[in-house]
């Protein structure tokens, strides 16, 4: 049996929506594409108004998901620096 990874990724609020994409596009891409389940939630007692994307999966594919999403933030805040 392969051995399963739970990666907790905190992030703004105001991300939220580039991880999840419209009509929840992105967030099934980055399931079909890792092979991981990829979740969203609001922290509800956090003070700066975060959120956890939660991925779970065999080693390898929670790797992936967690690389393809450092990628749709990097992209997202390389933007802001414009």
């Amino acid at each position: 049996m392969d051995p399963f990874l739970r990666i907790d990724i905190k992030i703004a609020r105001d991300v939220v929506g580039k991880i999840i994409g419209k009509k929840g596009n992105q967030i099934k891409q980055l399931t079909e594409k890792s092979g991981s389940k990829v979740t969203v939630q609001e922290i509800e007692d956090d003070e700066n108004g975060s959120s956890l994307v939660t991925v779970v999966g065999k080693f390898e594919n929670s790797a992936i998901a967690q690389h393809l999403i450092q990628e749709i933030l990097f992209q997202h805040y390389s933007q802001d620096m414009d």
